[in-house]
């Protein structure tokens, strides 16, 4: 069984934990039923996914293998972990004799990976906000325009979820809470809406980026590079460390070499498009 799942970019500036877009680069998965589970970390992945779907499903289900082609980085805030989880639970479906669910896969990869907004859009495709209502995950998702393509740098470090957690406070200011709801009302209304001309702007100034930049380097000398070229706004992809700066398909060259200039560190600079297809079976 093969899966094509996309990559994801999270957060979007002030949308921290419910905004999610998924990206162009993307992971193949080739799942494979074994007679028992090895001992690795991707093994372990795979293991739980097979005890949360036999739970599930309270049934009997065997051990998986996979083997991985694509681009998706580990450790940079793109969501690798979303692609297997994601895939892994539709083997099982597979195998199960059930017909792909989405909103399962979304509801099972979220409590076992732990970040809804990249479950939600590597599943989905497209843009998607992700909460939790009554005890309950609710979702949206819509298609990203055509017109938006993005630049994203991916730097030679890595940034871990929970190291990146650990620098947040427990409390932020009123006007921090403020500024965050009127900026998450905008941005989803201008991609929904179509509103490309408002969107500049609007990523900026987000509460959690001030704690988080001294474990992203990259990210100061990326907007200002990028800003300068035109680009609608640069913002930390997931909680790093890649930097993804958003740019309509008039001006993507253009940033993507004002950053080739900028950001003199190791690193990948690519173009990157958005996906609306999402997680699909390819065999």
């Amino acid at each position: 069984m093969r899966f094509r799942v996309p990559a994801s970019t999270t957060n979007l500036g002030h949308g921290f934990d419910c905004f999610g877009i998924a990206l162009s680069a993307a992971n193949v998965c080739t799942y494979k039923t074994i007679d028992a589970p090895g001992d690795d970390a991707l093994s372990h992945m795979l293991e739980d996914c097979r005890k949360a779907c036999a739970s599930a499903w309270e049934t009997e289900l065997p051990a998986l293998s996979v083997s991985i082609e694509g681009d998706v980085p580990i450790a940079r805030g793109m969501g690798s972990s979303s692609t297997i989880y994601a895939s892994c639970i539709a083997a099982y479906q597979g195998l199960h004799g059930k017909d792909i669910d989405m909103g399962e896969i979304i509801r099972l990869g979220s409590e076992l990976e732990g970040h809804p907004d990249n479950i939600c859009a590597a599943v989905l495709g497209g843009f998607t906000i992700v909460g939790s209502v009554n005890e309950k995950l609710q979702w949206q998702r819509y298609p990203m325009n055509d017109l938006l393509e993005a630049v994203i740098t991916i730097p030679s470090y890595e940034v871990k979820t929970n190291e990146a957690r650990k620098v947040l406070p427990d409390h932020f200011s009123k006007e921090e809470g403020i500024l965050a709801i009127q900026r998450c009302s905008m941005i989803s209304a201008a991609l929904v809406g179509g509103r490309l001309d408002i969107l500049h702007g609007l990523f900026k100034g987000s509460w959690h980026e001030h704690y988080r930049a001294r474990l992203n380097p990259a990210l100061d000398i990326c907007r200002k590079a990028a800003d300068e070229a035109g680009a609608i706004s640069t913002f930390i992809s997931g909680s790093g460390s890649c930097i993804l700066s958003l740019c309509t398909k008039s001006k993507v060259s253009g940033v993507k070499e004002a950053l080739e200039n900028a950001y003199t560190d190791e690193a990948e600079i690519r173009k990157i498009t958005f996906n609306n297809n999402g997680l699909e079976q390819l065999s």
